[in-house]
């Protein structure tokens, strides 16, 4: 019997379903997400503020060498609410600039040989073992380009790929703008998702 192949072409079909899938996983989650705590945090108008700073913290921490997907999804919820109700290249930036902040600090940690001290704490968790090595397979083979790839599409090995391009004393320059560019189109992707799902409902 001939084994199945999982490989992204079985899975997707083509570029456009490759492309398509991207969209679905972030739009049902955080768009459905986005609906759920909508109301609540719109009537909560004085705490605002809250909302920018939990954004912020939020984006920051999910770019740390831990396992932060609670913070991630935080993130990208806040995003796509805070864009349906703030110019939303306003909130995309905001959430840029924090969410490449804290990869700067994992590339940092990572070149200093931080990364590796956190790696030993995790031992007695398989999973998050096996993230690591496979995202320090992944950078080791594609580079840049991973970083730009998994910082638009963020999953568990996103951060420590960070580390791994600090570690291998990779280029900082080329590491920045792959960073920059992914979560860049990320943010606005689901700041412009809040905005439309605001425009739809109204």
């Amino acid at each position: 019997q001939r084994s199945f192949a999982w490989t992204w072409k079985s899975v997707t079909g083509t570029k456009i379903g490759f492309a398509v899938f991207v969209l679905v996983i972030n739009v049902l989650p955080y768009g459905l997400g986005l609906i759920a705590i909508g109301s609540q945090i719109r009537a909560a108008g004085d705490f605002v503020v809250l909302a920018f700073a939990a954004l912020v913290a939020s984006t920051f921490a999910s770019g740390q060498p831990a396992p932060t997907p609670t913070m991630g999804t935080l993130s990208m919820v806040l995003t796509g609410f805070l864009g349906a109700y703030f110019d939303p290249l306003v909130v995309a930036a905001i959430a840029t600039a924090a969410g490449t902040l804290g990869l700067v600090v994992s590339y940092g940690a990572g070149e200093a040989g931080i990364g590796k001290l956190i790696f030993e704490r995790m031992q007695d968790r398989p999973a998050v073992v096996a993230a690591v090595k496979r995202a320090f397979k992944v950078t080791r083979d594609h580079g840049a380009w991973a970083i730009l790839v998994l910082t638009f599409e963020p999953n568990p090995a996103y951060a420590w790929s960070s580390v791994a391009m600090g570690a291998s004393k990779a280029p900082f320059g080329r590491y920045f703008i792959a960073a920059v560019t992914g979560s860049g189109a990320r943010f606005a992707l689901l700041a412009f998702l809040g905005a439309g799902v605001e425009s739809a409902l109204g």
